[in-house]
């Protein structure tokens, strides 16, 4: 079996699947940082929140600034006894965006791949 070329020496399946991988790579990329700003614009609004509600004398509700997993009522909460999945929102951050970036690569490859093989075979029951 032959593979389809046009004037390069590459296969045009393996253009198509680099260039999906190319385009998929920018909206992986272009996902994780929504994702990331998302996340950043809920955090800041909820520490704003609950910054506004401890300034008007209410007890904390969430665990949320340093030294609040030591008062009585966050000893025993999650996010005060286990050990954090992320050692920062940098760290977090860099692996959002390089998980998302990764998938969009393989994703768009395998579309590249795809549309070039069932492109191929229209054209040739036409």
């Amino acid at each position: 079996m032959t593979a389809i070329t046009n004037s390069s020496s590459i296969p045009l399946i393996l253009q198509h699947a680099y260039q999906g991988a190319r385009n998929g790579a920018g909206v992986g990329a272009l996902v994780g940082t929504s994702i990331v700003s998302v996340t950043l614009a809920s955090g800041v609004f909820q520490g704003l929140l609950e910054k506004g509600n401890r300034a008007i004398g209410n007890e904390p509700k969430w665990p949320l600034f340093e030294g609040d997993c030591q008062l009585e009522q966050f000893r025993d909460v999650s996010i005060c006894t286990d050990q954090p999945l992320f050692d920062s929102f940098t760290s977090l951050t860099v692996y959002v965006i390089g998980v998302t970036t990764i998938g969009g690569m393989l994703f768009g490859a395998v579309s590249g791949a795809a549309r070039s093989v069932f492109t191929k075979a229209h054209s040739e029951q036409i």
